[in-house]
């Protein structure tokens, strides 16, 4: 990620539509039925500011989060001095300690080698554990925000669901995608640009007028309780759920 972004997602990250509806959606997915109510270790990967991971660490005992960003790590060390931060790149990173739950929250996109990172998480989790990953979806939303962002791909379910097989022998427990309600402007509006060449530059994040933002904040967030019950067929961004078989 280019460090233009840190500072911006740190500003934005607590009243923005997009971060506020995604931490909504999360939320009331770590109360789908195979998420554990509470464990004793979990791990966030690719924390970033530790927006997301502060909803893990209402299951957890102890958070373990992986931060290669020494920008972030401050952000990190801010907002909760308890959170036993690991430096460093997964899946290069070490890591001694195994897991109950584990959580990459808009981090898998960024490392080059998927396979390798899955492998990985389910070497760390324990038997029954749960790995909950969020991911952008479809590489024809593909924008200067992934570019900026380092992203490495985007995802179909189908993609992410051979990259979970072939590396590993996780149980998909859910899948499906979410920012559903807004795809339809999202996906023209890309379309447009990728066909007549139009080009931007900086970030999708920004900020909006108020009004807006809470109405768009709002629906985002409705999605969450929706897909406690649903799985949505297309979406900007996806969601999956898997386990490791207890042995």
């Amino acid at each position: 990620m280019e460090k233009s972004l840190y500072a911006d997602y740190e500003r934005l990250e607590e009243t923005h539509w997009w971060f506020t509806g995604r931490q909504k959606v999360i939320s009331n997915m770590l109360n789908h039925k195979v998420i554990p109510r509470h464990v004793e270790r979990a791990l966030d990967v690719g924390c970033g500011t530790g927006f997301c991971t502060a909803l893990v660490s209402k299951i957890a005992d102890s958070v373990w989060c992986v931060e290669m960003a020494d920008e972030m790590i401050g952000m990190l060390k801010k907002k909760d001095k308890n959170l036993n931060i690991i430096k460093g790149e997964w899946p290069d990173v070490e890591v001694n300690q195994t897991f109950q739950f584990v959580t990459l929250f808009d981090s898998l996109e960024h490392i080059r080698d998927d396979r390798t990172a899955l492998k990985k998480i389910e070497s760390v989790l324990e038997p029954g554990g749960v790995m909950m990953v969020t991911v952008p979806a479809y590489k024809f939303l593909w924008s200067e925000h992934d570019t900026i962002s380092h992203h490495q791909r985007r995802y179909t379910k189908k993609q992410m669901r051979a990259a979970i097989s072939e590396a590993t022998g996780l149980t998909i427990v859910k899948m499906t995608y979410f920012n559903t309600f807004f795809f339809p402007p999202i996906a023209l509006f890309r379309l447009i640009k990728n066909l007549f060449g139009i080009r931007t530059s900086g970030s999708d994040v920004f900020a909006m007028p108020k009004i807006l933002n809470s109405v768009m904040g709002w629906l985002f967030g409705l999605e969450g309780k929706l897909l406690r019950w649903v799985s949505f067929p297309f979406g900007a961004s996806l969601l999956c759920i898997a386990r490791k078989d207890r042995g």
